[in-house]
């Protein structure tokens, strides 16, 4: 039996506490300690260690070892002992809650002015031919208040003492998008058509990207660095290229193939750039800030199959089926600048996959209908997904698992204002599991419950 332990397993919530269930240290040698803590576990009257089961449930590859983990009720329990034991380490494990700081947060106002135009057409040329055009025009204004925190010496009575300062900062941003879409609808027959479109989208950086606070570090005056984010970063773009062709056959039925590319401007990365900041007037400061540095693509192609099957006799006729799969190739694209240059027009690109999507999906349903009966089963399934990328380590690039999913549901009309349903999840209980490089590196396991939930839903 291997023991394995976490050398910091407390992090804080506004709440309290959670168990970080992160970085694994072997405990082997330590008799039952804290690797790197030398917190032995019988000095916690209330801390206990139970077992984790064998490996991953269902897998091939699952291991025969049996792992332990700490207790969540005998976490809870100890948790005072444990942090009054570590606030050595740790200081901001010093009180139950953790201390507010207000250079981690900022505030302001972040809203926007939107106008759209639109006009419908329809025309006739070989085949008649309707839809949209129009434009969405967005003018996005921020202001916002921060901290900017700036380190440096200062002559005191002859001597040179570090001090930190802290001072508001008020950015202010003012920003105008447009968005315009084509969409046109070709009927070769009734049954028989083909949708295509072209949309501009334009997505607004994250919360934490515009974050305006600013750690100034001025100690040495000769190369002054800073840090923080960018209240000025741009938005993400994006040119959507979609086009599926539909044949509505039967009462029911539904076939279509889909295919599409999406190109993308203005993805966001980590930027060192010097900048001329009034702390520092003469000597430019090295700031590390977001940027839209990147792009991107997805391309893809889409297949989907649905019907009834009315040509069944009696009962029969009340079933159905729909299959859908999916291929979607995805490439993004990051710069490595030139010593010599800083311009990204210059730069080499890096390209690999989008983090967090799949390559390949599909997605199976059965379904029944009749009298107020309505049933389905469906089952979904996705490729493995890229969670984290290491340009310089491959054997760092963190993946997880294909993921898969079977759930189920059944609703019943007792009358036209009274439904009654009853719901399940992720029945065969499965998880997933995330390893860096190869299996032979495995990051964690994840068990996910089944659900059920029973609803009553009325009409007035």
């Amino acid at each position: 039996m291997k023991l394995y332990t976490d050398s910091k397993f407390i992090d804080y919530f506004k709440t309290g506490f959670r168990y970080a269930n992160r970085t694994y240290s072997r405990a082997l040698g330590y008799r039952g300690s804290y690797a790197g803590l030398r917190i032995p576990i019988a000095s916690l009257p209330n801390y206990k260690l139970v077992s984790s089961g064998k490996g991953f449930q269902g897998s091939k590859s699952a291991a025969n070892a049996e792992w332990l983990i700490g207790d969540t009720d005998s976490i809870r329990g100890s948790f005072n002992q444990i942090r009054g034991m570590l606030t050595g380490i740790y200081p901001e494990l010093k009180s139950y809650y953790p201390d507010y700081i207000p250079y981690e947060g900022f505030s302001g106002a972040d809203g926007s002015y939107a106008a759209y135009v639109m006009a419908h057409y329809n025309v006739k040329l070989l085949f008649p031919i309707d839809g949209v055009v129009g434009t969405r025009i967005v003018n996005s204004l921020t202001s916002l208040r921060a901290i900017q925190r700036t380190t440096q010496f200062v002559n005191v009575d002859d001597r040179l003492v570090e001090t930190t300062d802290e001072a508001q900062i008020n950015p202010r941003g003012n920003y105008l998008d447009f968005m315009p879409s084509v969409n046109a609808i070709v009927h070769f027959t009734p049954k028989l058509q083909l949708r295509l479109a072209w949309t501009s989208e334009i997505g607004r950086p994250s919360v934490y990207q515009i974050n305006p606070r600013l750690q100034l570090n001025l100690l040495n005056r000769g190369a002054p660095m800073a840090s923080g984010g960018n209240p000025k970063l741009g938005a993400v773009s994006t040119n959507k290229y979609d086009a599926s062709l539909e044949w509505y056959f039967g009462p029911t039925g539904l076939a279509s193939l889909a295919v599409w590319q999406w190109n993308q401007d203005g993805l966001v990365g980590n930027r060192q750039l010097p900048e001329v900041l009034p702390e520092s007037p003469n000597v430019p400061v090295l700031v590390t800030r977001p940027y839209n540095l990147g792009r991107g693509r997805h391309r893809g192609i889409e297949g989907r199959l649905s019907s009834f099957f009315t040509f069944l006799p009696g009962i029969l006729k009340s079933f159905g089926a729909e299959l859908n799969g999916t291929m979607n190739l995805t490439r993004q694209a990051y710069p490595v600048f030139k010593p010599d240059s800083t311009l990204i027009s210059e730069a080499e690109f890096i390209y690999g996959p989008y983090l967090n999507v799949s390559k390949y999906m599909y997605n199976l349903v059965g379904f029944f209908e009749r009298d107020g009966l309505n049933v389905r089963v469906a089952y979904n399934w996705q490729s493995r997904r890229q969670w984290w990328v290491d340009t310089n380590d491959p054997y760092n690039n963190l993946f997880l698992d294909p993921v898969k999913r079977l759930d189920a549901s059944i609703n019943y009309d007792i009358n036209k204002n009274l439904t009654v349903a009853l719901e399940g999840s992720n029945l065969t209980a499965d998880g997933n599991r995330s390893y860096w490089g190869s299996y032979a590196a495995p990051q964690d396991v994840r068990y996910f419950s089944r659900n059920f939930s029973l609803s009553v839903r009325t009409r007035f």
